[in-house]
Formats: C-alpha cells, sequence, structure tokens
C-alpha cells in the first residue's frame, strides 16, 4: 500500500477475481439445461418411500442443486486458500503448536470465510439423505440405508458448531476451539459418510444389483425402476404367433442389416462402392408377401475419381458427391435379395447419416431449399458463414444467390438442436412416397430413487426413458421434434421449456407412427430388467448381445387384425429356454409381452460355419401353434469381411418337437415338413 497506487491495487484486485472466476467456471457450458429444467420441476405424483419426495425433485431439482453445492464448497475453498496463503505471506498469520494466530483483521475475515466454509459443508450434510437415496454416492444398498441416513444430522450439527466457532476465532483469539470444532467436523464427515457405511460396491457387481432387504421397500424399487426406464407393465403371456410353420417361414426375415447392407455395397449394378449403403431397416409392411428391407445410401464423394484422389471443392460441395441415390427396397427371396427402386418421389438424398460435409446448390434445385438452406446473398453472410466452416470458397461471388444446406448429419443436426437429450441411430422409414430418418431421443440421469443402475451403452444410469421421437426429411432437412409415445412428466417439461420446438404426438405424421418400432434403448434396459424381476435364481443368458426384429401379427384386444414391428430377444437358464422378451409399438403406446412356456422347451443346437465359407446368421424365434419356433440361416460367406454370396441352410424347428432342416430353393417354400426327430434330412419344399 505504501509503494503501489490503490487504483493499481483495486485494478489488479478486480482483475484476480476476474480471472479466478473465469478459472472456477470451466466445465459449467451444459449447466443451463439443469438450471432450466429446475426451474420447471416436474411432478410426477409418486412419492419415494424411504424420504417421501415426489421423483420430480430427484430428476429435476436435485442434479442442479447438488451443482451450486458443489461449485459453493469450490470456490469457498479456494478463496479461503488464496487468503490464508496471502496473509502467511505478509505475516499476519503464524501457526505455533498447530495453532493459528492472526492479527485482528486476518482473524475476522479468516473467520467470516471459515464460516461460509462449514455452511456449505451443512448444506452437503442435509443433502446427502437425497443423494444417498438418489445413488448418487453410489449404488444404493440396505446397509447405506441403515447407517448412512443417521449420520447426516449428526454431520450437520457439527458443522454448524464448526461455523459458530469459527465466527468466534474471528472475534476473538480462540485458536484451540476453531481447531477443535473443524476436527470433530473432519472427523464426523470420514467415521459418518465413509467408515461406518464403509465402500458402496460397483455399479455392475451382484451386490449392486440385489433388491433390498425390506420387502416393502424391494417392492417399491421395482415399481420405480419401471418409471425410470419407461418400462410398461409386462404381459405375461405370448405374442401373437403364427397359424402354422409356413405362415412363420412366409414372413420372418432371415437376413440382417450388416449383411444386407454389405450385399448392397457389392452389387455392380447398384453402384458397386460408389453408392455406398449407410442404413438398413426391416420395413413394418412388406412387399409381395416378403420380408422387405429399406436400404438407404450415403454421399458417394469418391464418384469419378481416382483411387486416393481427393475430391476438389466442386466435387465435395456442389457435384454428385454432395447428394446420394434413393432408397431402394431389398426383399428376401429364398437364397438371394431381389432389388427394387424405392417408391420415393424423389431422386436423390441430401440429408442422412454420415451427410458430413455441407453443400451450395442453386435454390432451383428443389424449391424447398429456399426455406431448408441458408441463402448466400450478401457479402457479409458469405464471409460469415466462410469463417464459420473454414472454406474462403464461400465468399467468393459466384456464390451469390445459392443456398447453403447445413448441418446434414442427422445426428449432429438432432444435437443441436436438444443437447439435453441422446438419440438412437436413424433408420429409414418410407412413408408417402417420403424418405424420412425417425429416430427416438432419451433423457438421461445417474440420479433416481432407490432404483438399481442399467448399464445402456457403456453408461450406468438410473434413469433414462423415450422422450422424443424425430423425423427428418431426406429431402429437405425438414426436422420435427414429438413427444414420444408413453413420455413422461420430465419430456412435458422439456417441451414446455422449448415451445414450440417439440410437438405433441397426435401431430406426427400417422404413416410414421405406424412403423414406429419399439424404442432400442428402451427395450435393452426392459430386456434386463426383466431377468431382474425373475423369481428363479439360475441366471438368464442370450446368444444373441443385441435383440432382433421381425413383423408378426399385431397384439389387439379389440380384434383388429394385421401385423406389426416387434423388437424381441430370447433368454436361456442352462440348457432350457427361459423366456421370449417381446416389445411392440402399438397405437395406445408401448406394449412389452415376457413369454414363458409352460412346458419345457430347449432352443436348437448352437449353429456353427465352415472356416473361410459360411458363418451363421441371426436367430429368431417365435410363438407358432401356442409352441416355440425358430429360424436361423448359415450363409455362404467367406471369411476376410466378404459380403455374404446367399444363403446355403435354413434350420427350423418347431413346436412339434421335431427339427427340420431344408437346402433353399429359387422361391421360398410353401410347404416345410419337419424331418425324422434327430435327423439331418433336408426338408421338402414346392415352388411356385
Amino acid at each position: 500500500m505504501e509503494a503501489v497506487p490503490q487504483q493499481f491495487l483495486l485494478a489488479g484486485t478486480i482483475g484476480c477475481g476476474l480471472v479466478g472466476g473465469f478459472l472456477l467456471t470451466l466445465g459449467t457450458g451444459d449447466w443451463w439445461m439443469y438450471a432450466a429444467l429446475s426451474s420447471r420441476a416436474p411432478l410426477f405424483g409418486v412419492a419415494d418411500p424411504v424420504l417421501n419426495r415426489d421423483l420430480g425433485f430427484y430428476v429435476a431439482r436435485l442434479p442442479w442443486t447438488e451443482r451450486l453445492r458443489a461449485f459453493a464448497v469450490l470456490a469457498v475453498s479456494a478463496t479461503t486458500a488464496v487468503v490464508a496463503l496471502l496473509y502467511v505471506g505478509i505475516g499476519w498469520l503464524r501457526f505455533r503448536r498447530w495453532l493459528p494466530y492472526a492479527n485482528a483483521h486476518a482473524r475476522a475475515h479468516l473467520g467470516l470465510l471459515l464460516g461460509l466454509l462449514a455452511i456449505t459443508l451443512v448444506w452437503g450434510a442435509l443433502l446427502d439423505p437425497a443423494e444417498t437415496v438418489a445413488g448418487l454416492h453410489g449404488t444404493l444398498t440396505q446397509r447405506a440405508l441403515d447407517l448412512r441416513l443417521p449420520a447426516a444430522p449428526i454431520v450437520a450439527a457439527f458443522g454448524v458448531a464448526a461455523a459458530g466457532a469459527s465466527l468466534v476465532w474471528g472475534l476473538r483469539e480462540r485458536p484451540l476451539l476453531v481447531v477443535s470444532a473443524w476436527g470433530a467436523l473432519c472427523a464426523a464427515e470420514l467415521i459418518g459418510f465413509t467408515v461406518i457405511p464403509g465402500p458402496l460396491p460397483p455399479p455392475g457387481s451382484h451386490e449392486a444389483l440385489a433388491p433390498l432387504a425390506d420387502t416393502a421397500l424391494a417392492s417399491a424399487q421395482r415399481r420405480l425402476e419401471g418409471i425410470a426406464f419407461g418400462t410398461p407393465a409386462p404381459m405375461e403371456r405370448a405374442p401373437r404367433g403364427f397359424a402354422g410353420p409356413e405362415a412363420a417361414v412366409a414372413v420372418l426375415p432371415i437376413w440382417d442389416a450388416a449383411r444386407i447392407m454389405a450385399t448392397t455395397a457389392a452389387r455392380p449394378d447398384l453402384g458397386g462402392g460408389r453408392a455406398t449403403p449407410v442404413s438398413a431397416a426391416l420395413a413394418a409392411h412388406s412387399l409381395a408377401g416378403r420380408p422387405t428391407w429399406v436400404v438407404a445410401f450415403r454421399p458417394a464423394l469418391d464418384s469419378g475419381l481416382a483411387p486416393r484422389q481427393p475430391p476438389d471443392w466442386a466435387a465435395l460441395h456442389r457435384g454428385q458427391g454432395a447428394r446420394a441415390r434413393a432408397p431402394m427396397a431389398a426383399m428376401e427371396d429364398d437364397s438371394v435379395l431381389e432389388f427394387a427402386a424405392g417408391a420415393t418421389r424423389d431422386s436423390t438424398t441430401w440429408f442422412g447419416p454420415h451427410f458430413d460435409e455441407f453443400v451450395v446448390a442453386s435454390p432451383d434445385t428443389w424449391p424447398a431449399f429456399r426455406q431448408s438452406g441458408v441463402a448466400l446473398s450478401a457479402w457479409w453472410r458469405r464471409i460469415a458463414l466462410a469463417w464459420a466452416l473454414q472454406s474462403p470458397a464461400l465468399a467468393r461471388r459466384e456464390t451469390d444467390g445459392l443456398v447453403l444446406l447445413w448441418r446434414r448429419d442427422v445426428l449432429a443436426r438432432l444435437r443441436q438442436l436438444a443437447p439435453f437429450a441422446t438419440f438412437d441411430e436413424p433408420v429409414p422409414v418410407v412413408t408417402d412416397s417420403i424418405l424420412w430418418w425417425v429416430t427416438y431421443g432419451y433423457l438421461d440421469a445417474e440420479a433416481f430413487p432407490i432404483a438399481r443402475p442399467v448399464d445402456i451403452d457403456g453408461r450406468w444410469l438410473r434413469y433414462s426413458r423415450a422422450a422424443l421421437v424425430v423425423t427428418v426429411s431426406a429431402t429437405t432437412g425438414d426436422t420435427r421434434f414429438h413427444l414420444a409415445p408413453g413420455a413422461d412428466s420430465v419430456a412435458a417439461a422439456w417441451a414446455t421449456l422449448l415451445t414450440p420446438l417439440v410437438s405433441p404426438l397426435d401431430s406426427l405424421v400417422p404413416a410414421v407412427r405406424a412403423q414406429l418400432p419399439f424404442p432400442r434403448r428402451a427395450f435393452r434396459a426392459a430386456a434386463a430388467l426383466v431377468g431382474r424381476w425373475r423369481s428363479d435364481t439360475t441366471p438368464w443368458t442370450s446368444r444373441l448381445r443385441e435383440p432382433f426384429e421381425l413383423t408378426a401379427p399385431a397384439w389387439d384386444e379389440e380384434g383388429t387384425t394385421g401385423s406389426r414391428l416387434w423388437t424381441a430377444q430370447g433368454f436361456e437358464a442352462g440348457s432350457t429356454f427361459a423366456a421370449l422378451v417381446a416389445g411392440t409399438m402399438a397405437p395406445s403406446g408401448p406394449q412389452l409381452f415376457v413369454w414363458r412356456p409352460k412346458t419345457a422347451a430347449r432352443l436348437p443346437p448352437l449353429l456353427l460355419g465352415s472356416p473361410n465359407t459360411t458363418a451363421p446368421g441371426m436367430l429368431r424365434i417365435w410363438s407358432v401353434a401356442g409352441g416355440l419356433f425358430s429360424e436361423q440361416a448359415r450363409f455362404i460367406e467367406p471369411a476376410g469381411g466378404a459380403p455374404p454370396q446367399g444363403i446355403d441352410t435354413v434350420f427350423l424347428s418347431w413346436p412339434s418337437g421335431s427339427a427340420g432342416q431344408r437346402r433353399t430353393c429359387r422361391r421360398r417354400p410353401r410347404e416345410v415338413r419337419p424331418a425324422v426327430p434327430g435327423a439331418r434330412a433336408g426338408a421338402r419344399c414346392r415352388t411356385s
């Protein structure tokens, strides 16, 4: 103060405060989402059985409150440490026999800061019961409930005492009092929250997934887990099956999406590598009575160029490499695939997965580009976009009057518009001669009362629900957000916050809604919960790590006939078939079925391929005439990642208990007869 003018000291203090505030707020860029949801905290109308708080408190208010508390602890701790070091540096704070001694000014300053720090610790102790119940401190166990919850008010009392002792020390020289109070607070935190409850089990361990010991809490735990993951009450019955094996063979698909795309990419008449397929999805409505897949393509950026030669700017952003061909329909026909042009009114697509580059096009190419594109009209706009996209060619005069199609990748487009949600890989759906990319958006949270976590895409979550259905036009980029069937109050809160971005479910195109699949992530969570809720102790296993899809008769209690897209997965308990978990999206919302056959049944033996020649396909199982039916193909598939050349054999088993094996015919068989039990003779088939 004697050597430096006070205005410079004041300026340096303000500058240090700004720098310190900036450093403390690093990594808080997504906090606005927690604050926004907390401001419109949803109400579930359901209270947890431990603290009797509404579930919306744990999903919306608790995460934001915990972030504020953690930030307050960090800010006050950092400030206290910096101020104490400064006072030590100028000699106003000294330690003798581990006791702090300071002059009146430093003591008052540090006493106030220590009191604020103790208050933030009291805040954390008061929040600890809710955080424990919500799983923020780890997997909730009965031991944690019995020991950690009673410790919270004791730790809070010690925190209040430490705050009072700090303020007393700031007014009077009482070093032993403040050291004793803070020592007792630290010991209470350590013993009450760490030592006595013991270490919490990791999320995937057996102890972490075990139900609570209390019977009433265990029953509430199962109910809350169904709410947390949007799992509808499973119907303990078989989904509507086929009347006989002939009907099942005619409808059930044999191929899978990966083999469909590999075969499409290898066909010279379909582009031969230049038209690269990007996605394949089983169509909800078959063509010509055969399983049909919708195959969509991505831009061929190397079209017409020499190998390994990078495309120039015009070819990348204005030429054929900027757009993709129209989708195709791949129909299964015994051993081969038959391709037909997709029933779309447009010959090219401009938006889709892995459409990574922007496009500069003339608005005369497609009138809708005037609304979906950014007009390159003024020089300042062209310069701004050229800087943003790091493409100087956009600033040239020859781009004046054109339109810019930006963020054409579907997932990147959705993450930009709805960063609070996570999305499935989009699937192609053709309705009314328009190709739509359809995906589900999920709301995830790590906090939910007494719910055990579920592994979803490598993350252990206690709350994950399908909240949005998003459609993106492959031609114009028209992006529409809708509330998903069965969306909860959290999704409704986000829809209110982002009005008019999210529309009600009723505004979804009816033809698209009729083809909605069961949310894939929600089905994996539901299958995990069903396996967790089972009454038997034998662990369930599945031969397939991913569920399969098929078209099968719809379940409609009103008696309406028709077919619907199903997602299913079969489980075994030891060597016995345990259950088939199947889900479908009905007009009233998602439906889940758990079928356990009354009589013991077994799946066919594990199918293996021959080295370098054949490989097994996907095993699909379903109900036929009230019994277990399975279908699996063995593909002619050379090693080394080469596309399949066809189907060698299809293996079938059905309710009679016999197993059948047939060599593929040129047409799908109209009659399939079981072979002698245990024999491996080919089944008879008749071609049209």
